[in-house]
């Protein structure tokens, strides 16, 4: 599966999302202190270092080698016992087997959505049934797939600070949708305003409308135990294996 090159600007990453902090509360209802966690897309702690805070202890699973050295930058500007409750591996959730099992895993901010194939979205499942106790919940969220997206074309923005290089940016945003695949592409440009120069920085997400997620998890023998309109751009799910 071809990463997404926004995941190597974890930067610009923290920039888009730093506002982001509305589904942090579902991951925590859903969770308990003391319980270890298993988060598959921690990237860069975003919601890890969240649940951390409130006496959790997070083991996150990342494919993304920027991402988890971001991760390691922001366990720096915490507390070491926060800190300390937030480890990181690099690894491919479609094939990670690690002979434990977890009373929650969790995989936040639509992650399901870069599984972008029938067999990597099963991969993944199965990785989740491989690691979930027989009494444990899985939960994670989908966003909605937002119909202005899936129509395809542009926006820009005139002026932003480069949050890595400090330089001054246009940004470029281009959307293209392949009805086929159910993929969304998202392109970025973020061109220097004084030199030209261009970096371009793109995210593929597999769109999964509602009664298309419910027959996924169905068919990967998953229970639906809750299903949630309350993150808004989202819908939250929690899971448990079906016996």
């Amino acid at each position: 599966m071809e990463a997404d090159t926004l995941y190597t600007e974890p930067a610009y990453y923290r920039l888009l999302f730093r506002e982001r902090t509305h589904d942090r509360a579902f991951y925590e209802r859903v969770t308990r202190p003391g319980q270890t966690i298993l988060e598959l897309g921690v990237g860069d702690g975003r919601v890890a270092l969240a649940l951390a805070e409130k006496d959790r202890r997070v083991l996150g699973v990342d494919a993304s080698a920027p991402m988890l050295e971001a991760l390691q930058a922001r366990k720096r500007e915490c507390s070491s016992t926060v800190a300390a409750r937030v480890t990181a591996m690099h690894a491919d959730a479609r094939t990670l087997r690690l002979r434990r099992s977890f009373e929650r895993v969790v995989q936040p901010f639509n992650g399901i959505a870069h599984f972008r194939d029938h067999a990597a979205l099963h991969e993944l499942l199965a990785t989740v049934r491989a690691h979930l106790a027989p009494d444990g919940l899985f939960a994670f969220d989908v966003m909605l797939p937002d119909p202005r997206l899936l129509a395809g074309g542009a926006s820009s923005i005139p002026r932003v600070e480069h949050p890595r290089t400090g330089a001054v940016c246009r940004v470029e945003e281009r959307y293209d949708y392949d009805a086929i695949r159910q993929v969304l592409t998202v392109t970025t440009t973020l061109v220097e305003r004084e030199s030209g120069a261009r970096q371009t920085l793109e995210l593929r997400l597999r769109q999964l409308f509602p009664q298309e997620t419910q027959l996924l998890l169905e068919t990967s023998g998953f229970e639906i135990v809750e299903r949630s309109e309350e993150l808004g751009d989202s819908i939250a799910y929690v899971c448990r294996l079906r016996t």
